[in-house]
């Protein structure tokens, strides 16, 4: 060994024998806490943490697998190691989280801890120890409102100065945090604090910006905080916050009870259901309120049973954190979440019928043309296989892309509303380019009411659900609905956020609604013209001389005539 590295061992074992009892505990504590977050949590942040919070810690961290298998088995998460195992496998990184919690879980003060441990050990950070004690680092919170921001802010501050107070069985504690020098200062205007080591964290609303301020900041760790909420989750996710954890390959954690009237709902709850399944990265885990031992267990029950009697359905979501619908959107999470069936759309197949749904939109800023290309081959059963979205551009360039699909997609019939594009015009000027096939929606009698009414009928076909004694809404039927597509992000969105009042929109906006249009335009023209019970002429004759001869011998088969002798009985 060179003398270098012996005298800087020696250097480091003599230090330590200079430290009191107390300290080197102290520095013991320090080492496990990085082991184990939700030790950290106990014994140097002085906290108490329940079931749920120490199973969401410990999987999104990555630590200690035997203790996260033992305790989800207990609620019931996997049966066996074998299934823990293959979950383990299939996200070995754990790098999108998703928490769906019921009300009053504890997600924001969770997710306090959990940026505390990243500061506190700058997790992620690659180097030296002296090179990393130099790094200046931050983990990023994120909600669409400046309240639950503020919220997390001072749960933080709260930890560190000893001034959380809980109640557990009926007595209050207060914590007693061994690592409150680790706080320099808290920059309140920005909802920033500073940490000894150079770490900070920050907390920022993103508002109506889509996160754009978060450009050119990477960080060890990201969570948002109700992101259903979110004005445009999907939109801020991919470019402005996923990409600001490339540095320190961080994990981003969505956390969010359900909100079904906010304009996100439907896609998180579409990742959620992907994370459920263990699909495309994502993790998901549920908890519900009754995880949270913290909360009064009289007071608990007492609310929990005047909502239920209030709201049965608002109850499912207050209590075990479910994705529940409600009166004022027309296309509920669970009967959009049954369209999808495949990632990519598909190519045109020789001796397939195929129809193409036309929703105008010539305006350079304003709604796009958007093109459904629906395949009736099987009718009653529809699949949507193709779907193209133009803004502005050329009234002639968008025509002659309309003729181009007809050809490609074997002469398929179109159907189109030409009242909303001018009428006479838009129809003389596709007649001269000699596209075929064309149907006017609202010439051939079709209204926005009876469109609407049409689309809810295929997606709903065969569905049968009950209910038990919790109020749990299940599916009997897990392949109703006679529409199936590729996954389409837009028109998720779309038909998630359909109101019974679509003019309406979300924070006074109007709500997009080309996608709905351009589909329930070309469902209604083949519920109408395709799917309709043909009227069969059978050979019939009520004058026969006996009653066998009314029908002819094959059409009485098919038609399965029987006999019935009916006993004559006198009553005089």
């Amino acid at each position: 060994m060179s003398r270098p590295k012996a005298i800087a061992r020696l250097t480091k074992e003599q230090l330590r024998s200079t430290f009191t009892l107390e300290q080197n505990i102290f520095l013991d504590k320090v080492k496990e806490g990085r082991k184990d977050p939700v030790y950290f949590a106990n014994e140097l942040l002085g906290v108490q943490l329940h079931d749920g919070q120490k199973l969401w810690l410990w999987l999104t961290t990555k630590r200690c697998p035997d203790k996260s298998f033992v305790l989800g088995q207990a609620r019931g998460l996997w049966k066996d190691r074998a299934e823990f195992d293959a979950l383990l496998v299939k996200n070995p990184d754990f790098s999108k989280n998703i928490l769906v919690p019921a009300n009053r879980f504890g997600k924001t003060f969770v997710t306090s801890v959990k940026h505390l441990y990243y500061c506190f050990y700058k997790i992620g950070c690659r180097g030296s120890s002296r090179e990393i004690s130099q790094m200046r680092v931050a983990t990023l919170n994120l909600s669409p409102h400046s309240n639950q921001c503020q919220a997390g802010f001072d749960f933080i501050l709260d930890i560190l100065s000893s001034r959380l107070v809980y109640v557990f069985e009926g007595k209050s504690y207060s914590n007693e945090c061994l690592i409150s020098n680790f706080l320099v200062r808290p920059i309140v205007q920005k909802r920033q604090i500073i940490f000894k080591n150079f770490s900070s964290y920050r907390t920022i609303p993103t508002g109506e910006d889509q996160a754009s301020s978060l450009a050119g900041t990477p960080y060890l760790y990201i969570s948002y905080d109700e992101c259903a909420q979110s004005l445009h989750l999907k939109e801020e996710l991919p470019a402005k916050i996923m990409s600001r954890l490339l540095d320190f390959g961080g994990p981003l954690d969505l956390v969010s009870t359900p909100e079904v009237d906010k304009p996100s709902h439907q896609y998180f709850f579409h990742v959620a259901k992907l994370g459920l399944r263990g699909e495309d990265g994502w993790f998901t885990l549920v908890g519900t309120i009754k995880d949270n031992v913290f909360l009064g267990e009289v007071e608990r029950d007492r609310i929990i049973k005047q909502i239920k009697s209030t709201d049965p359905v608002k109850y499912r979501q207050v209590v075990y954190g479910e994705f529940v619908t409600t009166g004022k959107k027309m296309y509920d999470t669970r009967l959009i979440e049954q369209l999808w069936d495949r990632r990519e759309p598909e190519v045109p197949l020789l001796n397939h019928k195929y129809l193409i749904s036309v929703d105008w939109g010539f305006s350079d800023t304003g709604d796009p043309t958007v093109f459904h290309i629906l395949d009736y081959t099987t009718a009653p059963r529809y699949r949507l296989v193709f779907r193209e979205s133009i803004r502005g551009g050329s009234p002639f360039i968008v025509l002659a892309r309309v003729k181009m699909l007809q050809r490609d997609w074997n002469g398929a019939i179109i159907i189109h509303d030409a009242g909303a594009m001018g009428g006479t015009v838009l129809r003389k000027m596709m007649k001269e380019i000699e596209i075929h096939d064309l149907h006017d929606f609202q010439a051939g009698g079709g209204n926005k009411a009876d469109m609407v009414f049409q689309l809810q009928v295929v997606m709903n076909a065969g569905r049968n659900a009950e209910a038990d004694a919790e109020g749990k809404i299940t599916d009997i039927n897990p392949w109703f609905g006679n529409l199936r597509s590729f996954y389409i992000p837009e028109l998720e969105e779309q038909l998630g956020n359909y109101q019974y009042n679509p003019e309406k929109g979300i924070s006074d906006k109007r709500l997009e609604q080309d996608e709905v249009m351009a589909l329930g335009m070309g469902i209604w023209w083949l519920e109408k013209r395709i799917n309709t019970a043909a009227v069969k002429s059978l050979p019939f004759n009520p004058l026969a001389a006996t009653h066998r001869l009314i029908f002819p011998e094959q059409t009485a088969v098919a038609m399965k005539v029987r006999d019935i002798k009916i006993t004559e009985k006198r009553i005089f």
